[in-house]
């Protein structure tokens, strides 16, 4: 038998006649840093059993790949995991490494959806190609599901509350399902309005089996609870689609169920939308509420962005809302189902294409620029678009206000040159208690809001850690 950790390969004969001069030489690494100019357009995290154990893992989906590197879908090499890392290895020399984790996969590929479904089978959905790719062995092998192929473009897929049904969305308003985990898949009606009726995204009740909403380029929200036989628009007293339109919110790019299903948000041409849903039912009481958010402009004008990604994330508490805007960065809510507060979360003044929730309230989100960065959900950067503002000439870490403080303060930090940095904070035994940051930051003035809320009294260290060194000072919490 082979050794687990051995790696068995055939060299190609060559023309070569002189058979005592032949040398190879396997150099063998644990993966690469995530490119600075790398398009991720879709990640996820999910739940992956290895070495006799579980731990969370992370697999990202490209725009048609990266030069020099095997593949359009990537799974991060973890950090820590059962019997990893490897005996004599220090984790951290790890990092936050990638691997190529794409084969049977063309290439390149255009990735619109990373999705797990409740047995642990990995999807993507994909413009162009066949459509649609599954893996079963959490991302070490694809094959293609579903007669997408005539269409090449699947937008989204989703499992409805049983976790039995997979509903996936095709172009010209083509909606399918499939009841076997993906080996056979039937059509199902069509959404209004062909084209404009295509659903970009899908939702599923929490809840309530067969009950599934569809955002539309241009007509707003719609859903059936027939199993998707039959739709209709989302709707109270025949109106409800007509105050989307009417807020210039009809091209809906992604719905997400808040944790308790009685709301339903829209990341929307203009900004967010909540939608209360009725007890038990698939239609909702009273009407669309917009939540922004408003960006003031230089001119002192306001707009409201459109956003492409909303997602929740756990952060231990009430879940936030993390939204991923067109240009003005990633923006949070601590409280969406009854307040419209927010704050700018990270990377402003980007074109957001992805929003991932990760563990304990961290966000992996990026940018079209290919930045890519982790971030806490209780997090916020105020930093302005590095071409509108003079650079920084170094990196500083400067000292966080106020401090003393209870339970929340502001750390600023000073980036020269877009670069990977990592900002922790950790307790008087050196165990890191948060991660503020971590991933490409572009250059500018930035700032992160630390919430120790659930940590005790005491002197805290925070350490910003850069590719020319590290930076530390101390904060004090007093509660």
């Amino acid at each position: 038998p082979i050794n687990p950790h051995t790696t068995r390969f055939t060299l190609s004969a060559f023309q070569d006649t002189d058979e005592t001069d032949n040398e190879v030489e396997l150099q063998l690494s644990h993966g690469f840093l995530m490119p600075a100019k790398a398009h991720v357009n879709a990640a996820a995290y999910y739940t992956r059993t290895a070495g006799g154990g579980t731990h969370d893992a992370l697999v990202v989906g490209l725009y048609l790949g990266s030069p020099g590197i095997e593949g359009s879908v990537w799974c991060k090499v973890p950090d820590s995991a059962p019997n990893w890392p490897p005996p004599g290895v220090p984790s951290a020399s790890i990092g936050n490494q990638f691997r190529p984790c794409s084969e049977g996969l063309p290439f390149p590929l255009h990735v619109n959806e990373v999705f797990e479904d409740a047995s642990g089978t990995l999807w993507i959905a994909t413009w162009g190609s066949k459509g649609l790719y599954k893996s079963e062995d959490d991302g070490r092998s694809w094959e293609a599901s579903g007669p997408f192929a005539t269409t090449g473009i699947v937008y989204d897929i989703t499992q409805d509350a049983s976790g039995t049904i997979l509903y996936a969305s095709a172009d010209a308003g083509l909606v399918l399902r499939s009841m076997d985990g993906g080996a056979n898949w039937q059509q199902l009606g069509s959404l209004p309005g062909v084209s404009a009726g295509t659903a970009w995204a899908l939702a599923t009740h929490p809840s309530l089996n067969g009950v599934v909403y569809a955002g539309t380029p241009g007509s707003g929200v719609f859903y059936t609870d027939d199993f998707g036989f039959t739709w209709a628009e989302l709707e109270e007293a025949g109106t409800e689609n007509d105050v989307l339109l009417a807020g210039e919110a009809g091209h809906v790019f992604d719905l997400a169920f808040s944790t308790d299903a009685d709301y339903l948000f829209a990341g929307t041409a203009s900004g967010v939308w909540r939608a209360n849903l009725t007890a038990g039912a698939a239609d909702f009481t009273g009407t669309w509420t917009p939540l922004g958010p408003a960006v003031t402009l230089d001119d002192a004008s306001t707009v409201v962005p459109e956003v492409r990604d909303v997602t929740f994330v756990d952060d231990g508490a009430d879940d936030d809302l993390v939204v991923g805007t067109w240009g003005f960065g990633a923006y949070v809510w601590d409280v969406p189902n009854t307040t419209s507060t927010h704050a700018a979360l990270a990377l402003r003044g980007s074109q957001i294409t992805f929003v991932a929730a990760g563990p304990d309230g961290q966000v992996f989100l990026g940018s079209s620029t290919g930045t890519t960065t982790l971030v806490s959900s209780t997090a916020t950067s105020t930093a302005s678009e590095p071409k509108t503002e003079e650079l920084p000439e170094g990196w500083a870490l400067g000292q966080n206000y106020p401090n003393p403080f209870n339970p929340v303060t502001t750390i600023g930090f000073e980036v020269p040159e877009t670069a990977r940095v990592r900002l922790a904070v950790y307790d008087g035994l050196g165990r890191e208690v948060a991660v503020l940051v971590d991933g490409m930051i572009e250059a500018g003035r930035h700032e992160a809001r630390f919430d120790a809320g659930r940590l005790p009294s005491g002197t805290y260290l925070y350490r910003l850690q850069t590719g020319q060194g590290d930076i530390a000072r101390t904060l004090v919490l007093m509660k």
